[in-house]
């Protein structure tokens, strides 16, 4: 096992080091076959809200449904109430007799439970930093970071983790999602936090309250509301979260994320430079900024494209420019068109729009993880005597500014 450092520079064993277990190949393919004989027993079972580790979902799968909740009451000027919760040392913690006995409910095969059974028993580790290496050590629970199945475990895990108001989950990644329809109404987050301090508690899992954070959206935010209170002290609330690699902020703003990626962006092109100066050809330097540099700025796009303004989506272009005039020397003091025209690609408007268009197209078929946040069809016997019309509703919207990236696929981008 090495320690991977979270924060840089890390300041604390417990908290800032990442334990990543180094497996055999041979290891992994095998963990890799028997991960699909598990999951068509295990898929249709659990959550569909739970994200991680299963084909078909992302992140960005996850933010976009989480997000339409969200702006769905503030849209009806409600209030959001969310605890982002951090498990802590969610894998080196796991209880192996609490994961066997929740396989099997899950119907699993038992060939296969026993088979798990002997791969979590008598497992060993040992630390490695740099040349020097531990003794062995036998472990009595947990699961190995970089392992296949690890993630498949947890998610088997926490998949009974139930509580009366939204919840999602991206693996560890909970967030615990409050709706509240108006400022008059009792927020009942306290009694969510305590159902789920008594669910880790019979988990034998703890909740790292240092980490967990709390942030409310709406009218709510100019009220005082009581905090929030585990065991070790009171639940952090603030202004803005980095949930899932996008940064969010009260007003749903999303001045925090364009300057986060942008900057982290602007810094790439360092290496860029540092290329061109080595004399790479152009089409490697074009393919060192298609595939480091613009993912940075197109990251879960579907879910914010729609919902930034003209100076951020400026702001973003600027990068994409200053790339191609370190590629191409001669495009400075050229329009933007003729730049993208020399190195023959789409403004970064155009690629986030065809993103979100191809991927609300997905969330319509039937076999989607977020069809169900699709409206049920329109009457065909009406739909069939208009001339233009939609098969889908488009729904009122108070707003523009809280338009899920659905809703906004329901004005823009279902075919008439």
């Amino acid at each position: 096992m090495v320690a991977i450092p979270k924060v840089r520079p890390p300041t604390s064993i417990q908290n800032d080091l990442r334990p990543i277990s180094l497996l055999p190949t041979a290891a992994k393919v095998l963990e890799g076959i028997v991960k699909d004989w598990l999951m068509p027993s295990l898929d249709p079972i659990l959550d569909q809200n739970q994200f991680g580790c299963r084909p078909g979902r992302s992140t960005t799968h996850a933010l976009v449904a989480v997000l339409h909740k969200w702006m769905e009451i503030l849209d009806k000027k409600g209030s959001v109430r969310a605890v982002f919760i951090d498990y802590r040392k969610a894998f080196d913690i796991v209880n192996h007799n609490t994961l066997l006995s929740k396989l099997k409910k899950y119907n699993v095969p038992h060939c296969l439970l026993k088979w798990f059974a002997s791969y979590l028993s008598h497992r060993c580790q040992r630390v490695r930093v740099g040349q020097l290496v531990s003794s062995l050590k036998t472990l009595s629970g947990g699961m190995p970071q970089g392992s296949r199945l690890g993630p498949l475990s947890f998610i088997v895990l926490i998949d009974d983790l139930r509580a009366a108001c939204e919840v999602h989950n991206f693996v560890d990644d909970t967030t615990f999602s409050e709706l509240i329809p108006s400022t008059g109404s009792v927020s009942n987050m306290p009694s969510h936090l305590t159902s789920l301090l008594t669910w880790t508690a019979n988990n034998d899992m703890q909740i790292n309250t240092y980490k967990t954070k709390e942030m409310i959206l709406g009218p709510l935010t100019s009220i005082n509301l009581p905090p929030l209170l585990t065991s070790s002290g009171a639940i952090e609330r603030v202004s803005t979260f980095k949930l899932l690699g996008i940064h969010l902020d009260t007003n749903l703003s999303w001045s925090a994320h364009i300057n986060s990626i942008t900057s982290k962006a602007s810094k790439r092109l360092y290496f860029l430079k540092q290329l061109k100066r080595a004399g790479v050809p152009y089409k490697q330097l074009l393919h060192f900024y298609t595939a480091v540099i613009r993912p940075v700025l197109e990251y879960a796009a579907p879910a914010w494209h729609h919902l930034i303004n003209r100076t951020q989506a400026q702001h973003l272009e600027s990068v994409q420019k200053r790339a191609i005039h370190i590629i191409f020397n001669f495009t400075r003091g050229m329009s933007y068109p003729n730049v993208l025209f020399v190195a023959q690609l789409e403004s970064l408007e155009t690629r986030r729009n065809n993103l979100s268009r191809s991927f609300f197209q997905d969330i319509c078929k039937p076999t989607s993880c977020l069809h169900h946040l699709i409206p049920p069809p329109r009457d065909t016997s009406v739909t069939t005597r208009l001339r233009l019309t939609t098969s889908l509703p488009r729904p009122n919207l108070r707003t523009k500014k809280y338009c899920s990236l659905i809703n906004f696929g329901l004005h823009h981008y279902q075919p008439t």
